[in-house]
């Protein structure tokens, strides 16, 4: 911008007969500096520094321009009262802090809460469990003891067979009393392959699978699964003889243990 311009654009609040020194043809007077001179209201004369000028105008339309952004700022709040509003915030923070304190009490509370359900579900399953085994105490009891199988041919107190054997028996929900061999496979009905073993069928079963079961049989006596089911026979070279009909009534464990020992010329089969 040159001078003349910078001049036009300026304007000037003073009064009075300020204004720029001009000569008698109506040019500017300018002074050593080659600055226009500026006549104040009480005569002083004053130069112009052109980059002042034009410095403060730029400082003029940044200032203009902060005061309009400000007023657009402001101008959604026009009318508001300040200290209400201040309140106001002040009170919305109380209430969310409120919510924050009410939030956590409810949550104590609720673990609280939980904490007391979940130990009495714990009494009342440690109450249930021990009724079960009360029961299943009670059934395997009563079918050790009235067992036929057990008073007839073993020659162990039932008590003990029960310590030893008992581990084989689960009982259900139902009382339902199902076994298991040794290995964990379940024991059927030996002429019914598809039906669960009953206790007798299944404890005949057991014993006849037992290694030790000649120490715990009676000396005459012999399961319907075979038991010892055999005699010494001086006729028979001194080979164990078993009888056609204790055979038939084996187990099928126990009819391929003796097969395999006549197989072996340990034992006969005699009518």
């Amino acid at each position: 911008m040159n001078k003349s311009n910078l001049l036009r654009s300026v304007v000037f609040f003073d009064g009075g007969d300020a204004g720029w020194k001009k000569d008698e043809n109506g040019a500017l007077v300018v002074g050593a500096d080659g600055n226009p001179i500026y006549v104040q209201t009480d005569g002083a004369e004053k130069a112009v520094d052109f980059s002042a000028i034009a410095r403060l105008n730029n400082e003029a339309r940044i200032n203009r321009e902060r005061a309009e952004r400000a007023e657009a700022a402001y101008k959604p709040f026009e009318g508001l009262d300040p200290e209400k509003a201040r309140a106001a915030l002040v009170a919305v923070e109380n209430i969310d802090q409120d919510k924050l304190v009410a939030s956590e009490q409810l949550e104590k509370l609720r673990g609280e809460i939980t904490a007391s359900f979940q130990d009495q579900l714990k009494e009342r399953d440690a109450t249930i469990e021990s009724q079960r085994g009360a029961i299943v105490d009670m059934r395997l009891g009563a079918a050790f003891s009235g067992s036929k199988f057990i008073a007839d041919k073993l020659a162990i107190p039932v008590d003990l067979a029960r310590s030893h054997f008992g581990k084989h028996f689960t009982v259900d929900d139902d009382g339902k009393i199902t076994a298991k061999s040794s290995t964990g496979a379940e024991l059927y009905d030996p002429n019914n392959p598809g039906i669960a073993a009953t206790f007798e069928q299944a404890i005949e079963q057991i014993i006849d699978a037992y290694p030790q079961r000649d120490t715990i049989l009676k000396g005459d006596g012999h399961s319907g699964g075979g038991g010892k089911g055999a005699s010494d026979d001086a006729g028979a070279g001194g080979k164990r003889a078993f009888n056609r009909s204790d055979f038939d009534k084996m187990t099928p464990v126990k009819q391929a243990e003796v097969a395999g020992q006549i197989k072996e010329g340990k034992a006969v089969l005699t009518d």
